[in-house]
């Protein structure tokens, strides 16, 4: 008996952190504890009996598990196949040291305990007015203990149509080579991006959950891609946004981004529809919440983009797009992630700006969940 009170001490002296923890934990503890300066050992059997006991009192539901294991504790994704109930949002164990303490006490609160989330995403682009573009994504996604990385690349002609290449890797990222010149360099690619015009930086989200911190690199570039499948010379576009929201938690239902290039324009665009909403434009590095996006127009104070006809280049769902690289490993995200609808065109139409008209070369999209 004296046994069971000190371990209940333990879990309810982290505050009332673990009444409150309703779903689920996984726990190691080492062969002894120290109960008051004398060092006991914790017999499986009894550890189990405890717990089942602790389960009942406190709505808790523990497994039992060596602390010399603790590092090897299965995936959410492997609980979930052995029926383990309520640990859909738990990657990480608590772990009883030898004094007694509750290891990884500060991630369990009041709120449901929802594993570190990060996504960061390079988009680089390049087309021109004869229709060819090349769309290369690099990928780097962290959630708990998952970890992802991958690239895709998206290659467009008049005569071939779409044609994509994707691989799970760690391969290097796009890197600055001098101030204005960006180059990257994936295994039989070689693309280069020299700086045309400043960057942008926007935190474009900052809740509770996390961030959204875009950098628009460079909103208009020279670029050049030479590869086996096509090798051509055009205006391009460089962004990477780091993403410390979990998605599926993301406070908009909709999300329409496009970029516009002339011989002496740019245009970048932000729009977000839902519960938070952005309606975010830069004309030439400038600015603005004044535009209005409509089927074959984008109007601006300062600018009409008349839109030509579409040329698909990306349409479905994101699980079977940007995630396709991961294959099945994706599974352990939430489906409403994977449910999310991509839509991606490349548009040839008419930028008219200060009184005169351009041609304009315009890759946009539209994600909607």
């Amino acid at each position: 008996m004296d046994k069971y009170c000190k371990i209940r001490d333990i879990l309810l002296q982290n505050g009332n952190a673990l009444c409150q923890f309703k779903y689920g934990a996984r726990i190691a503890v080492p062969k002894t504890l120290d109960f008051g300066g004398r060092k006991s050992r914790t017999p499986s059997s009894f550890m189990g009996d405890l717990l089942v006991e602790e389960q009942r009192l406190l709505g808790i539901n523990f497994t039992l598990t060596p602390k010399k294991q603790a590092r090897h504790f299965a995936t959410v994704q492997e609980l979930s196949r052995r029926k383990a109930t309520h640990l859909r949002d738990l990657s990480g164990p608590i772990t009883l040291d030898n004094d007694g303490i509750i290891a990884n006490q500060a991630v369990f609160g009041r709120k449901k305990y929802m594993p570190d989330f990060s996504l960061k995403k390079w988009y680089l682009d390049v087309a021109d007015d004869w229709g060819d573009v090349y769309i290369g994504y690099c990928v780097s996604l962290k959630w708990g203990k998952v970890e992802l990385n991958g690239l895709q690349h998206l290659w467009h002609s008049p005569e071939t149509g779409v044609e994509t290449q994707m691989e799970i890797t760690k391969q290097s990222a796009p890197e600055y080579k001098g101030e204005n010149q960006l180059v990257w360099q994936p295994k039989g690619i070689e693309a280069i991006w020299e700086s045309a015009d400043r960057p942008i930086k926007e935190t474009l989200l900052d809740i509770t959950e996390g961030k959204i911190v875009w950098q628009c690199t460079q909103p208009k570039a020279h670029a050049s891609i030479n590869s086996s499948k096509l090798s051509f010379s055009g205006w391009g576009y460089t962004e990477c946004i780091d993403i410390t929201v979990p998605v599926w938690k993301l406070p908009f239902r909709t999300l329409y981004w496009g970029r516009c290039h002339t011989d002496n324009h740019y245009l970048v665009w932000i729009r977000w529809d839902g519960k938070t909403r952005q309606n975010l434009i830069w004309f030439d590095g400038k600015c603005s919440q004044d535009f209005v996006i409509e089927e074959e127009k984008i109007i601006g104070s300062d600018f009409l983009l008349r839109l030509g006809e579409n040329v698909p280049l990306r349409q479905g769902k994101i699980g079977s797009t940007i995630f396709q690289p991961f294959g099945n490993i994706v599974k352990i995200l939430p489906k409403t992630i994977l449910s999310m609808d991509e839509s991606k065109w490349y548009n040839k139409g008419i930028l008219e700006a200060n009184s005169k008209a351009e041609s304009a070369t315009t890759i946009y999209e539209k994600v909607s969940w």
